[in-house]
């Protein structure tokens, strides 16, 4: 709004016109969007000085309100001269998030002003008029869904202002009676892949209160990590009873495709991807120093690479159309390299004084993030080796790290109970970075994490 109509509302305000007999209402809409002031009627009983300050906003000229609609909700009147920080602020007060991360957005020509604009810019400045086609959609975006020991699921809106992030009650998507180790999540289709400590695989939804869909069974042990291929209806579970297991996430109960066996001690962590050729491919990490490379298509071995003096392997992360990969050891050290022979010269970072559990790689930028025993997160450049950047703030280990390279979200999941939400602050050097928020939710270790459509 002009500064010059806000300081003449600010006198109106400030004027107080004498009573005058009551009248009978007149029907109106019901929405607080459309109640609006038209002013008092010629020959009213007005004083001069308010007569004379409307008088001066007739002069303004200022452009009329543009209705928008959504759809078998509500409308709205969006004013040309407020800014599209205004505007969204409006919306999300509206009070018509019926769960996190459901929101209301603005669309001007097909794009999204949230995205495209600048907040201080004004509805007129980035082409709002009377014949412009303003529309107001509902989006699924900005969560994050989190595992814990307390047996829970939960979802959180991360897209919430900083002063509303730490305060907000998360959904609970899951409350029972087995601990939650491991999880995978999509937007798209709105669905989340659960492993649970007993070795059972869950499909469950993200809408509603996390309604079971459907159910797997095939490990004798606790599930550790998961890797989903949505578009081909393929998921790869690892698990505590040594084996890798291939599913058909379009079938029920018996849904598995194959198990994939090579280790003799635990499996921690996997990585799956589909190649170019589309070639169905997975690497898997073990507490028996070993890192494999498997076709999940067929099962077979494509490499082994056997850490010296067997040093347990907790984590990995691979791109699969570079062939590079990286993995954190328990002695705290990260190695990395390319898939294959040259894995035995891949290069070592002295990165924690703990167990590494946790690793998540932007390979186009040469950036890698690690979390381990020692409470903290680490930037690094894989280029040059160098340290860029030690986030502090857990006090107990961090188990997983989740990305959005794209936005520069990071959110990371810990022993203390907590998920601490971090902004990368320079997206060229990806190396500065700050806490923005500490999601407080769950009542024990919080062993998983997944940020989805942010």
């Amino acid at each position: 709004m002009p500064a010059d109509r806000r300081q003449l509302n600010a006198q109106l305000r400030r004027l107080r016109p004498p009573p005058t007999r009551p009248t009978q209402p007149k029907a109106m809409s019901t929405s607080p969007s459309l109640l609006n002031w038209h002013g008092p009627q010629p020959g009213s009983n007005m004083p001069a000085d308010r007569r004379r300050l409307n008088a001066q906003l007739r002069q303004l000229r200022l452009p009329a309100p543009v209705q928008l609609a959504v759809t078998g909700e509500f409308l709205l009147l969006a004013w040309p001269y407020e800014t599209v920080a205004e505007l969204l602020r409006r919306l999300r007060e509206a009070g018509h998030h019926s769960a996190p991360g459901n929101r209301l957005v603005p669309v001007l020509g097909g794009q999204r002003l949230d995205q495209t604009t600048s907040p201080e810019q004004t509805l007129a400045e980035v082409g709002l008029s009377a014949d412009t086609a303003l529309q107001v959609v509902r989006v699924q975006e900005g969560l994050l869904i989190s595992g814990s020991f307390d047996r829970s699921i939960c979802m959180w809106d991360v897209a919430l202002p900083s002063m509303e992030l730490e305060a907000q009650e998360p959904k609970l998507l899951f409350n029972g009676h087995r601990t939650v180790v491991a999880l995978a999540a999509e937007q798209e289709s709105q669905r989340l892949l659960v492993g649970f400590s007993d070795g059972a695989l869950e499909l469950r939804s993200l809408n509603g209160n996390g309604q079971l869909l459907k159910a797997f069974h095939g490990h004798s042990a606790a599930v550790t990590s998961i890797a989903a291929m949505w578009n081909l209806e393929v998921a790869i579970t690892a698990s505590y009873d040594t084996s890798l297991v291939v599913w058909d996430l379009t079938q029920n109960g018996a849904g598995r495709l194959r198990c994939l066996q090579q280790h003799t001690l635990q499996v921690y962590s996997i990585s799956a991807g589909v190649t170019s050729t589309g070639q169905l491919l997975a690497a898997s990490c073990s507490q028996d120093g070993e890192v494999i490379c498997w076709d999940a298509t067929d099962g077979r071995q494509l490499h082994v690479h056997t850490e010296l003096n067997l040093t347990p392997v907790l984590a990995i992360t691979v791109d699969w159309s570079s062939n590079r990969v990286a993995w954190g050891m328990e002695n705290g050290l990260i190695r990395h390299g390319h898939f294959g022979a040259e894995m035995a010269a891949a290069v070592s970072l002295s990165a924690h004084t703990g167990s590494v559990w946790t690793l998540a790689a932007s390979w186009s930028c040469d950036r890698l993030l690690s979390g381990g025993a020692d409470n903290v997160l680490r930037i690094w450049d894989l280029s040059t080796g160098l340290l860029l950047a030690t986030l502090a703030g857990h006090l107990e280990p961090i188990w997983k790290i989740s990305v959005n390279w794209n936005t520069g979200l990071v959110a990371s999941s810990s022993h203390d109970g907590t998920i601490r939400l971090w902004r990368l602050e320079d997206q060229a050097a990806l190396g500065a970075c700050s806490c923005i928020g500490v999601l407080r939710g769950h009542t024990k270790s919080v062993i998983c994490c997944q940020l989805v459509g942010t």
